[in-house]
């Protein structure tokens, strides 16, 4: 009977996609913290605006508008980078759990794993592979499968 193969996966790319998982979450991090950072200082000069506006101008109102600008594309610039990250590293996640269910599975062969199982399990596989069993006189068996074999 021929054994159904899985691909092999190796050690060193289920060890890459950890490192870049690892990677992936310190950038999200570090993009969450200037995030933050940058919405405390956007959050100070709209104040210094509003504040310039009704005659405590402590600052030149052109300079407080550009600089307003600035933030606000740098925080732009930070939230498209972020949702890249984020992207990145759900993809990146489903792809090592991916790799670290085909590793599980290439250690076994379906021999044994069919064997391991429970009874309940083997007559489920069995049912889903055996479509009728026909049995006639002197034991002539006619088994007829689910799919078709090569």
């Amino acid at each position: 009977m021929a054994e159904i193969q899985t691909p092999y996966v190796s050690e060193e790319s289920i060890d890459r996609k950890q490192q870049r998982i690892k990677a992936l979450r310190m950038e999200r991090k570090q993009l969450n913290s200037e995030n933050k950072s940058i919405s405390v200082n956007l959050k100070i000069l709209e104040q210094e605006y509003a504040e310039s506006c009704s005659g405590t101008e402590k600052y030149p109102l052109k300079s407080l508008i550009d600089a307003i600008d600035r933030i606000k594309h740098q925080k732009d610039s930070i939230a498209k980078r972020l949702s890249l990250v984020k992207a990145e590293l759900k993809k990146t996640e489903l792809v090592h759990e991916h790799l670290l269910e085909q590793q599980t599975i290439s250690r076994f062969s379906w021999n044994e794993l069919f064997e391991a199982a429970d009874m309940e399990i083997k007559r489920l596989v069995a049912s889903c592979l055996v479509k009728k069993v026909t049995i006639r006189r002197g034991y002539d068996i006619n088994v007829e499968c689910s799919f078709a074999p090569n």
